[in-house]
């Protein structure tokens, strides 16, 4: 009730403008609004006002031009009028957004064109997006009732012309008694007809089809993130009883895209837009391994893919993830034909996570996820020439920053952290034992990533 009454407020004020202008159609101004998405709000008043076809909007970019033409400051009521005279303008309207707790508060403040003074400051509370919507279906209503108020004269404005006295008719005798005229019949007296018959007809008001919610801040139904990184990695063995050559990189660059997409975000804000598909692929750049007069080239990559269930809360969301994935690091033997000493990796797993994406602000938010894999294929490592009876998983986590360049591309930094866990079960039977005489408990296999990129949020 209190919304309701709050965005009434809001048409009194533009008729009272209106009717002090004697053009056509009058001109409006809506300048930015300040807080906590302001542009969303601006846009739900900006698209009523259009949608009314009762004003003609004046761009922000020409009140600007001509401010610092006129040398104006829009801030004060000379600076305000002083724009108002240049452009014809018959009011302008500005706004503030402030948060409470899951509802929204937008102060609207309505100054004239005449003389720059503040007309008006209504107030609208609600939660988004459904407070957007409810601009955009009463302000529309408020401006064809406005309309429709104007086309019909007010009564204090009807002037009554005097009433015509009847000449009175010769009769001979008086009568016995005066005639009872009916109050009806009164109605029908020549020159209260003639009144009520010049008085227009009254207007029915149209009616206004409910439309739709704005669907300006619905969660996105595409992104795409490509980022350039720079990976570390650590391998090395736990309770080696033998001498094991291990790996160590420094960092070294590498590529990675990742792919989100929501086919249900398409048709709305409904739960269809929860359900998505995610797809990521990295390729880092190769590296040589120099070993005496041996060169033993270091390849790695990773794929991964799967399902993805968000939940949107307010700007925030928090997500559910599960897919499969591949992580390999391949070292080839050297260009003698030598072994490098060092197992090659290729990893399969299963993927099951957990994200969240908190929003600050329009433009600024931090993402955090982490994730447990499930590993089921080893590469080389589990061959019988090394671990036969390899078993271990993994856990990948990642913390980024995301600032808003222009709707709708990010900057994103990221630092992120994949670290596989392997045990060997050595078995005093095994080749690898016997023969080679690699005994380990198990290794550490762990990699970490920097990175920096755009993002695009569709």
């Amino acid at each position: 009730m209190r919304l309701a009454r709050s965005i009434a407020l809001l048409a009194p004020l533009l008729a009272l403008l209106w009717a002090q202008d004697t053009q056509a159609q009058p001109k409006l101004a809506v300048r930015p609004f300040a807080g906590p998405q302001g542009a969303r709000f601006r846009a739900a008043v900006v698209q009523a006002l259009e949608k009314g076809r009762t004003f003609e909007l004046v761009p922000d970019a020409r009140v600007k031009r001509a401010a610092r033409a006129l040398r104006a400051n829009l801030k004060s009521e000379e600076g305000r009028a002083a724009v108002a005279r240049e452009l014809s303008l018959s009011a302008l309207i500005e706004g503030r957004v402030r948060r409470r707790g899951h509802n929204f508060e937008l102060e609207l403040r309505v100054y004239r064109g005449a003389n720059g003074a503040l007309a008006g400051e209504p107030t609208l509370e609600g939660r988004r997006p459904g407070l957007l919507g409810k601009i955009r279906r009463r302000l529309q209503s408020d401006l064809v009732r406005m309309q429709l108020d104007e086309a019909e004269p007010e009564p204090d404005a009807v002037v009554e012309s005097p009433p015509v006295e009847a000449e009175p008719e010769p009769v001979e005798e008086p009568e016995p008694e005066p005639e009872q005229v009916e109050p009806e019949q009164v109605e029908e007296e020549p020159a209260s007809a003639e009144r009520r018959a010049q008085k227009p007809a009254p207007v029915p008001e149209p009616e206004v089809e409910p439309e739709p919610e704005l669907e300006l801040d619905g969660p996105p139904a595409f992104e795409l993130a490509a980022s350039l990184r720079l990976l570390t990695r650590d391998f090395g063995y736990n309770d080696s009883q033998a001498r094991l050559a291990e790996q160590r990189w420094q960092p070294t660059p590498a590529g990675r895209l990742a792919l989100g997409w929501y086919p249900g975000a398409h048709a709305g804000r409904g739960v269809g837009g929860w359900f998505g598909l995610q797809l990521q692929a990295q390729l880092m750049l190769p590296i040589d391994a120099v070993q005496g007069p041996s060169v033993f080239t270091t390849e790695s990559r990773a794929l991964s893919g799967g399902l993805r269930i968000r939940i949107p809360l307010s700007d925030s969301e928090l997500g559910l993830y599960a897919g499969y994935g591949a992580h390999e690091v391949t070292i080839g033997d050297s260009q003698f034909g030598g072994d490098p000493e060092v197992p090659s990796v290729s990893y399969r797993y299963a993927r099951f996570g957990i994200d969240t994406r908190i929003a600050f602000s329009r433009s600024f938010a931090i993402s955090l996820r982490a994730a447990y894999l499930w590993l089921h294929r080893y590469g080389e490592i589990a061959d019988v020439r090394w671990f036969p009876h390899t078993s271990g998983g993994g856990l990948e986590g990642e913390l980024e920053v995301a600032y808003a360049l222009a709707d709708p591309l990010w900057i994103e930094a990221s630092f992120g952290l994949v670290r596989y866990f392997l045990s060997f079960h050595p078995q005093s039977t095994d080749p690898s034992v016997v023969v080679m005489r690699r005994i380990a408990g198990g290794a550490i296999d762990q990699q970490l990533s920097g990175a920096l990129g755009l993002g695009l949020r569709l």
